[in-house]
């Protein structure tokens, strides 16, 4: 994870409809819950990244993608600074042209490292 502090423009608080771990990309579920995003779901609405891991039926803060700034995600792969990132099925960020690009790296990172990317 990069020293740098991450620029927040705008988070909410969401019931976690199951355990969830932390800087994973989720989406909303049919009760307005939040869920871990797959990525490979038609029409998924991703809300955004988890600021911490959160238990079932516990609150956790979303940093929303139409927030602006920058977020932490954890990548499936390693990843370069630039690459353009888009979810995976595991709510994680991957090189692999999955739907709309989500950010871009900020940071190099392998596998399950925290990174700092902004959004697009």
């Amino acid at each position: 994870m990069s020293s740098a502090t991450i620029i927040e423009n705008c988070k909410k608080t969401f019931i976690a409809t199951d355990a969830v771990g932390a800087y994973l990309l989720t989406k909303l579920d049919a009760s307005g819950n939040v869920v871990v995003a797959t990525g490979t779901s038609a029409g998924e609405v991703r809300v955004g990244f988890t600021d911490r891991a959160a238990g079932a039926g516990e609150a956790t803060g979303i940093v929303l993608l139409n927030g602006g700034g920058t977020v932490y995600a954890t990548p499936n792969e390693t990843v370069a600074i630039g690459d353009a990132l888009y979810g995976d099925a595991s709510g994680k960020v991957s090189t692999t042209a999955d739907g709309s690009i989500i950010g871009y790296a900020l940071n190099a990172g392998a596998a399950d490292d925290v990174i700092e990317m902004i959004l697009a």
